[in-house]
Order: C-alpha cells, then sequence, then structure tokens
C-alpha cells in the first residue's frame, strides 16, 4: 500500500521469475509431406523462444519392381515400381495367368527284378515337359521267381574238422538249408607220468584223444635216477641187546648193497647182592645185583616202605587163656624174609601154641625159648593182602598185670617195627 499524502509504502520487489524452456521437437519431412527445425517455448507462458521453421517435402524415391514370369503351376507378375522410403506404389503390378502343365512321355523306374522269394516291380511315369513335375506314377508287380534247387549230401564233423547235415541250395541265389556241425574236439585222456626210478626210466605227463588217439602232449622220457647210497651204521652190541656191522643201502628204493649181521648180545657182568635204595616211611627200598657194565639191576627185590602197620591185638578167651595176634597191613607187603619175636613175662604167662595165617609158609617155633616166641618167613612170597604173622596163645591165673614186647626186622636184620604194649587188669595199652 501507499499513502496519498506522504511517501508511505509496504512495496516490496519480487525478481522475474524467468521462462520454463520446453524443446519442441523437430519433425522430418516426408515423400509428401513438410517438416519443421527444432524450436522451443516457454510452458509458463507460452512465448515462443526459439520459432521453428518449415521444411519442404522430399519428394518419392522410385524403385523399379521387376516382372515375374508365370511358370506350369504358378502366376507372374507385369513390371511395377513404388518408393524405396515410405514404399507407395507408384505403377501397379498386373497378375499374369499360370501356363499349365505340357504332358511328356511315359517312362520306367525303379525297376526292381523279380528274385526267388520277394516279387519285382517297377513305375510307369509321366512329367511335365516344360517344368519337369511328376504328373502320374503306377506301380506294376512282377512275380516272384521261387528256388531252382540243387541238392547236397551230409557230412559227418570229427575232432578237428566239422560237417554238416544234408542240404539244398539255389542256382540263382545265396538260399541254402545247409546246417553246419561244429567239430567234435578231442576227447582228451590224460597219459599219467611215469616217475623214474634208481633203476627205470619214467615218462612226463602227457594225453591223447580217446576217439581219434591223436597224441595232443607227447610224453617225454625221464632218465633213471640211480641208486643213493646211505650207510647203515653199526649199532654196537649191549649187555642186553644185540648189534649191528655197518652195512649200507639205497635211500630211495631200499635196496641193500651190504645187509648188516647181528651181532650177540654181551650178557651182564653181575656184583654181589646190595641194597640200593633204603626205605622210608612213604617208598619201598630196593636191593638187587648191578652190571659194572652198563649199570642195569638184575635180581631186584622190593623192601617194604615203613608204611605198613604192624599191629599186636589182645584177646581174653574167657578160659583162662588169652591170644596174642601178630599182623601186619599196607598196600604193599613183602613178607619174604621177615622174622618176628615176641618177648613176654613167663611168670605172668605160660606158652601154649603159636600158629602163622595160610599161604605164609616158614618155621613158626612153637617150642619156644623162655620168654620168646619166633617166627621166621624167610621162605615165603610177597602179598598185598593183610596177613597174621602168628598168633600166640598163652595160659594165665589171677589178676593179668604184664608187659609184652614184639619186633620185626627185614631180611637185612634192619627193624622194620619195635613196639611195646602192657597188659593193665586185663586191657592192653600201647606205651
Amino acid at each position: 500500500v501507499t499513502c496519498t499524502r506522504c511517501d508511505y509504502t509496504t512495496y516490496e520487489e519480487i525478481a522475474a521469475l524467468g521462462h520454463t524452456k520446453v524443446t519442441d521437437k523437430a519433425v522430418e519431412a516426408t515423400c509428401t509431406a513438410t517438416g519443421l527445425t527444432e524450436g522451443s517455448h516457454c510452458s509458463v507462458c507460452s512465448e515462443v523462444l526459439v520459432k521453428q521453421e518449415e521444411v519442404k517435402a522430399l519428394g518419392h524415391t522410385e524403385v523399379t519392381d521387376k516382372a515375374v514370369e508365370a511358370t506350369c503351376t504358378t502366376t507372374g507378375l507385369t513390371e511395377g515400381s513404388h518408393c524405396s522410403v515410405c514404399s507407395e506404389v507408384l505403377v501397379k503390378q498386373e497378375v499374369v495367368e499360370a501356363l499349365g502343365h505340357t504332358k511328356g512321355s511315359t517312362v520306367v523306374e525303379n525297376n526292381v527284378e523279380a528274385t526267388c522269394t520277394t516279387d519285382g516291380s517297377y513305375d510307369n511315369v509321366v512329367y511335365c515337359t516344360v517344368c519337369k513335375v511328376e504328373l502320374s506314377r503306377e506301380k506294376q508287380t512282377i512275380t516272384k521267381l521261387g528256388h531252382n534247387e540243387v541238392p547236397h549230401e551230409a557230412k559227418a564233423a570229427t575232432c578237428t574238422e566239422i560237417g554238416w547235415k544234408a542240404y539244398v541250395t539255389c542256382t540263382r541265389c545265396d538260399y541254402t538249408t545247409y546246417e553246419e556241425i561244429a567239430a567234435l574236439g578231442h576227447t582228451k585222456v590224460t597219459d599219467k607220468a611215469v616217475e623214474a626210478t634208481c633203476t627205470a626210466t619214467g615218462l612226463t605227463e602227457g594225453s591223447h584223444c580217446s576217439v581219434c588217439s591223436e597224441v595232443l602232449v607227447k610224453q617225454e622220457e625221464v632218465k633213471a635216477l640211480g641208486h643213493t647210497e646211505v650207510t647203515d651204521k653199526a649199532v654196537e652190541a649191549t649187555c642186553t641187546t644185540t648189534g649191528l656191522t655197518e652195512g649200507s643201502h639205497c635211500s630211495v628204493c631200499n635196496e641193500v648193497f651190504v645187509a648188516q649181521t647181528t651181532v650177540p648180545a654181551l650178557g651182564h657182568k653181575l656184583g654181589d647182592l646190595v641194597i640200593t635204595k633204603q626205605p622210608t616211611a612213604t617208598e619201598d627200598g630196593e636191593m638187587c645185583k648191578t652190571c659194572s657194565v652198563c649199570n642195569g639191576k638184575e635180581e631186584v627185590s622190593v623192601i617194604p616202605s615203613k608204611q605198613n602197620v604192624f599191629v599186636i591185638t589182645y584177646v581174653d578167651n574167657g578160659d583162662g587163656t588169652l591170644t596174642v595176634k601178630v599182623s601186619v597191613t599196607g598196600s604193599s607187603i613183602k613178607y619174604a624174609g621177615m622174622d618176628a619175636h615176641l618177648t613176654y613175662d613167663s611168670s605172668k604167662l605160660t606158652f601154649v601154641s603159636c600158629t602163622n595165617d595160610s599161604g605164609l609158609s616158614g618155621n613158626v617155633n612153637n617150642a619156644p625159648a623162655e620168654s620168646t616166641v619166633y617166627a621166621s618167613l624167610a621162605g615165603t612170597t610177597d602179598n598185598t593182602a593183610s596177613k597174621d604173622i602168628f598168633r600166640v596163645t598163652f595160659s594165665y591165673t589171677g589178676s593179668l598185670d604184664t608187659t609184652v614186647q614184639f619186633a620185626i626186622d627185614d631180611i637185612f636184620d634192619q627193624d622194620l617195627v619195635t613196639a611195646e604194649y602192657t597188659i593193665v587188669g586185663g586191657v592192653i595199652k600201647n606205651n
């Protein structure tokens, strides 16, 4: 605003906006229409900034359209023209009618001769003499001929050659009823190898055909091996065994070259009978004669072990007599050579009798020296059963209180056992 009386104003200046330029694209001239150059204007106020100038029409560029000749089956065209730029037809081409075919003479084609097994045939064909196209085709058939057969005889197959059955062939074609029989092949039989020996030749393994006898693998001769001599060492004779002289033989065939002869056994040179092993509580001892050459043992006897148990049994017979029985038990008892001594108090006991078991031969003292009963079993044999060495019967009077002693020794007078028993009031006790 402004004041009418003074120069007062609220004026504020706004700068000009300037044009908003838009390009006006050029328009190309065509054969028949004018064109425009490129220009521009303001999109806000539409003021023309660069004026577009008119461009003249270009006019047609004429091209000749060649004439096309008509054929037997296709139409043709007359010559014409058009614009090569805008394709506008300047001179129109006119259609020329097709000419039609001109038939030629019949021609024979695809001639197939008849064979023995198939029909033959051929084609009768007509072509156009102008364009050479096929106008017609008729197939003609020739009947098959059949085989002209020739017979042939059969031939048997062998081990090495083929055979065939009787058959026919045709003189016009390769027809045949021929069936080949394969060669049988050899029937191989092995000719076993023969080992050469020390004196005879051998043969290698071979083979032949069992049908035609042809040798398949020839057997070769193997030379005789010859003997392999081995010495048979001499064996010295011993006290108990014979010996042998030196000899020889073949180690392969065992043929004897030098025979061994027998040398008699020398026999023992024995010494005196001696104890070679003392008996123990669990093992028997041994006595024998020993050979001074080979230490071999002869006349061997067993000395019973001290595991044998010697038992004294007291029996009061109830008639004023008592029986004292001395027996031995064990797993292996040698009675031969045993001596038994029973000593008693003759003031308390009176000897009545003394016996031993059957099977124990020897001397029993039935008339004992004072206070002693003696039994010698020197002539008896070994036994594994328990035996009573002797049974002694005594008589007595009054209450029986006494002592009985016994001892047993072997053939060498070595004590096997000693014991003393006391009888008190008729009851025996081992001291």
